[in-house]
């Protein structure tokens, strides 16, 4: 159906004149003509299609035309209506037209005419309702609007008295519709005496329009940010359309964005570096901190390039913006580089990056850090390296860097030990190098020197060369940091020649031993048959003057037994090569040839605890427990314990016996001291010293012995010595 059709129900109780209607008026093409011969007819035409006007008679049988315009304004319905009849009476024309009717039309006359004119009065009503139907329509389209946007809105007289509100600034203030339209802005504004808002809206009245910021004050007493926009019409009278935004967080925003900027110039003037912001496309130097200001002096708002640099004519060949930024525009990270600035001559390591600024533009912040003195020590320290190179390239001793298992530095010395080429040492981890037999070891070494463990300062292994031959060698290596990461760098010394000699060595004391062995054998023998001798001759002889001196050759020959025996104890010491030994276990070996009796012997010492020593270590225990039981008089108990003194772990051997006077301490480990001449404690330290191990006598007159024996820092591992 066309928008300009005017569809008609016509409604007379006579069919007749409904067909006339009918015919005449559908001789326009713009008109459709629908026919009920009763009031009820038209309700039901009405209930299922729209008409755009109503034509209807006065005077019907069922229910006049007035009452039926009556029931169809009641109901809401607006379409419409023209009464058409042949009553002409003036209180009826009132009548209708006070219920509601468009217009009044009597049928008497010529049909032509009267068609004629009642088709004016059809397209004259109809062109009316629309107009007013679309100006309702819109009303109720911009009244929506208003309703929902997130804006308040309302309009205002000239007195400042609200007209109209919607239901965002209800929400917004707190009040509602009706409690808003008997107030004033004046009674909403919170900053703004009654005297500066009527001054404002005479002022908006005269201009037109004003937008500003202010505050208003809800109905339970609290203040909101608000920004105003107020246009100024006329239509019945002065009215201000206004409209307001809810601007509090925006505020909150602009508050703590300023709190940040100084909170941001706070935390760059107190670096050491040089911070500054410019802009990308005009390069002003937006901010620059105290650092850059006592240098470069306060250049906020000049050009960088004019104000950082020296003889520049534009921009710096060396400006890191485009790099700053992706393809799409946007910051692309942070650019670390390295510039000798050209006003100070001094060196800057610049992190550059693309930040968006407090308006929102994007712009470059540079945080430059003065690395002179860093250049120069980087300088020294690559002639530092060329002379340490040189050193390492020159040296006879093999020196080599080994990390995760690899060789990653060798010299000369390495490759012509080795006979293997630099590329061959590095392909391969280092323990293929070592011989079979000690790759635990030397492996064991490498990781508990990598962990901080106590291990020996040097100790000797063999190297496999190229050509199969076998190379001793002692070892040194302090853990160091090798790009970064632990490693160890090492000193090898090749001690083949030594081991030949020691070995030889060796084989001379086997023989020199086996010839001690002998011949000790046969005075021992000499020394048995002596004794029975003086013990027949003593029992045989009857004057008593020999007994002096047959007491005397008695205890020569103990005295020749004595040495003999220890001979037979040092010869082995030194022999056989130091190991790590279990120091608990040691003690409780120590006492196994010995009958403590009533005397309690308790080992303190944590199992796990590992000295290294020779072998003979063990006489050495069993050595203080014989003396402290010998001749620490009416003892009850010797304790072993491991203690710290001044930073440094110890073995102590104490007991609760009578104690050793002052005078003896000095000669007590010396050879043929004391009594039984000294050779357990004399030995003892021997014994030790070949690790490097001391003993001492601290012990007081009276309140016991206390030996106290110290090994060297690597010398003592396991739990509470090295922290594992």
């Amino acid at each position: 159906m066309s928008p300009s059709l005017i569809r008609i129900l016509a409604v007379d109780d006579e069919p007749d004149i409904c067909a006339l209607s009918k015919d005449f008026l559908e001789m326009s093409e713009a008109m459709e003509v629908e026919t009920a011969c009763s009031v009820s007819e038209a309700r039901a035409a009405l209930g299922q299609r729209h008409f755009d006007v109503i034509v209807s008679d006065y005077q019907m049988p069922e229910e006049d035309g007035i009452q039926f315009l009556k029931s169809l304004r009641a109901a809401g319905d607006r379409t419409p209506f023209i009464l058409f009849t042949g009553k002409g009476r003036e209180e009826v024309v009132i009548e209708a037209l006070n219920a509601g009717a468009d217009s009044y039309l009597q049928k008497d006359g010529k049909p032509t005419s009267v068609y004629t004119e009642l088709e004016h009065h059809i397209r004259a009503g109809v062109q009316r309702y629309r107009a007013e139907d679309a100006l309702i329509e819109r009303e109720k389209y911009l009244r929506a609007i208003l309703q929902t946007t997130v804006d308040g809105f309302w309009t205002l007289d000239a007195e400042g008295n609200l007209m109209d509100v919607n239901e965002t600034y209800c929400r917004m203030s707190g009040y509602t519709r009706d409690e808003l339209l008997r107030l004033c802005i004046s009674d909403l504004d919170a900053v703004e005496e009654r005297a500066e808002t009527a001054a404002r809206v005479n002022r908006i009245i005269e201009n037109g329009s004003e937008i500003f910021e202010t505050r208003h004050r809800r109905k339970n007493g609290s203040v909101f940010d608000v920004e105003v926009s107020v246009t100024h019409i006329v239509t019945d009278g002065d009215r201000l359309i206004c409209f307001c935004r809810d601007i509090t967080e925006r505020k909150r925003a602009e508050a703590t964005l300023a709190d940040s900027f100084v909170t941001f110039k706070t935390v760059m003037d107190g670096l050491d570096s040089l911070v500054y912001v410019a802009d990308m496309e005009t390069y002003e130097i937006l901010f620059i901190n105290n650092y850059g200001g006592k240098i470069w002096g306060d250049i906020a708002g000049t050009i960088c390039w004019k104000s950082l640099q020296a003889d520049q004519n534009g921009p710096c060949q060396f400006c890191t913006n485009e790099r700053l930024l992706d393809s799409d525009g946007n910051p692309a990270g942070i650019l670390i580089w390295e510039f000798r600035n050209t006003i100070t001559g001094r060196w800057f390591e610049c992190h550059d990056s693309a930040i968006r600024w407090t308006d929102g533009r994007i712009v470059r912040i540079e945080i430059a850090t003065d690395i002179t003195e860093r250049k120069r020590a980087e300088e020294a320290l690559l002639e530092s390296e060329k002379k340490y190179r040189l050193l390492v390239e020159s040296a006879a001793e093999v020196i080599l860097v080994a990390q995760d298992g690899m060789i990653r530095l060798v010299n000369p010395a390495a490759i012509a030990m080795t006979g293997l080429s630099e590329q061959e040492l590095m392909s391969k981890p280092f323990p293929s190098f070592v011989h079979p037999d000690d790759r635990a070891m030397v492996v064991e070494s490498y990781q508990r020197r990598l962990r901080g463990e106590a291990v020996p300062a040097r100790y000797a292994f063999r190297l496999l060369a190229k050509d199969g031959s076998i190379k001793w060698v002692e070892i040194g290596a302090v853990v160091i940091e090798w790009e970064g990461r632990p490693a160890t760098l090492n000193f090898l010394m090749d001690i083949t020649e030594r081991k030949r000699v020691e070995e030889a060595l060796r084989g001379v004391n086997r023989k020199l031993n086996i010839l001690s062995n002998v011949t000790r054998h046969d005075i021992i023998n000499q020394l048995m048959a002596l004794e029975r001798n003086l013990t027949l001759l003593e029992n045989r002889q009857s004057d008593h003057a020999f007994d002096e001196h047959l007491r005397k050759a008695e205890a020569a020959a103990k005295r020749i037994s004595t040495m003999i025996r220890f001979t037979k104890e040092y010869q082995d010491i030194g022999v056989h090569s130091p190991l790590w030994q279990d120091v608990r276990v040691l003690i409780d070996t120590g006492m196994r040839h010995i009958m403590p009796g009533a005397i309690k012997v308790v080992n303190d010492v944590p199992a796990g605890i590992e000295m290294f020593a020779d072998p003979l270590i063990t006489k050495v225990f069993h050595n203080l427990i014989n003396n402290s039981m010998r001749h620490g008089g009416n003892i009850t108990t010797i304790r072993f314990s491991v203690e710290e003194v001044e930073g440094a772990h110890v073995i102590i051997c104490e007991d609760d016996g009578v104690g050793i006077s002052a005078d003896m301490k000095e000669k007590l480990f010396t050879q043929g001291s004391g009594k039984d001449h000294g050779y357990g404690l004399f030995l003892s330290r021997e014994i030790l010293d070949i690790t490097g191990i001391t003993i001492t006598e601290a012990g007081a007159l009276g309140r016991g012995a206390r030996f106290v024996i110290t090994t060297p820092a690597s010398g003592l591992r396991g739990p509470r010595t090295d922290g594992s």
